[in-house]
């Protein structure tokens, strides 16, 4: 009897041996792949760095020069009681006025004619019909104004004023000069701002140059030059300048 039960026996604990080996296999398995001390290999991502910064500056540029073109504003006037009248001495004194400019080989246009009957106050005696033909006339020479004033007082007309400028060439080669002052003032107050605030001042990320100015000599004419006068009409010129205003905005990081 004994002899039956004992292999049943060895045999449960040859089975219990087995399982327990295996589950000491599996935990060494397990602490293999998922060491307790674990290092990880990738590296950490690094800071975002900080965009970069700005300086925003407004500048000024001014170049002058002589003046190589005149304009002066001429303008014939005819009154009288009739309309008819009026129109046809205003031709007069306009054709008269013509043949002196073209003798002066000067170019002119009309920039307004007009013939009203003015409405008079009470207090003061107008005429019944007024007539006027205003000019344009370009002087190439602003030496020569003098002459077209002459020219226009002997035809009975009235100088209404004279504008000293530049011609177009003139005006874009002081555009352009006053254009790299204005952008070389402007890069002075940025190297002095990065310079206070330790920074490293870059190339310019943005520039508006769209403010200009030109400012020619004018002269309100009130010349009274009677037909007939011995002395020339003489005229004393001035420089003109042209000015540019530049808004720029540089790229800057820090030291």
């Amino acid at each position: 009897m004994p002899r039956n039960y004992r292999l049943p026996l060895i045999a449960v604990v040859t089975l219990l041996v087995a399982v327990f080996a295996a589950g000491i296999v599996g935990l060494g398995v397990v602490g293999a792949d998922e060491p307790t001390d674990r290092t990880d290999t990738q590296p950490l991502p690094a800071e975002e760095e900080s965009p970069d910064r700005t300086i925003a500056v407004s500048a000024t540029g001014t170049a002058s020069a002589a003046p190589d073109e005149a304009v002066v504003r001429v303008t014939v006037t005819a009154e009288g009681a009739e309309t008819g009248a009026v129109r046809d001495e205003l031709a007069a004194n306009s054709t008269d006025l013509e043949s002196r400019l073209e003798e002066l080989g000067v170019e002119y246009r009309t920039t307004g004619y007009e013939i009203e009957t003015p409405r008079a106050p009470r207090d003061r005696d107008v005429p019944d019909a007024v007539g006027r033909h205003r000019y344009e006339v370009t002087v190439d020479e602003p030496d020569r104004v003098g002459d077209v004033v002459d020219a226009a007082a002997t035809a009975g007309a009235e100088v209404d004023g004279i504008d000293l400028t530049l011609s177009e060439a003139t005006r874009e080669q002081l555009r352009e000069t006053a254009i790299e002052r204005a952008m070389g003032d402007a890069r002075t107050q940025a190297e002095t701002i990065a310079e206070t605030g330790t920074l490293t001042l870059g190339d310019p990320a943005s520039v508006d140059a769209t403010q200009s100015r030109f400012s020619p000599v004018r002269l309100q004419a009130d010349f009274a030059v009677e037909a007939g006068d011995a002395a020339p009409t003489e005229i004393a010129t001035g420089d003109v300048s042209v000015t540019y205003g530049v808004e720029v905005v540089y790229r800057a990081t820090g030291q």
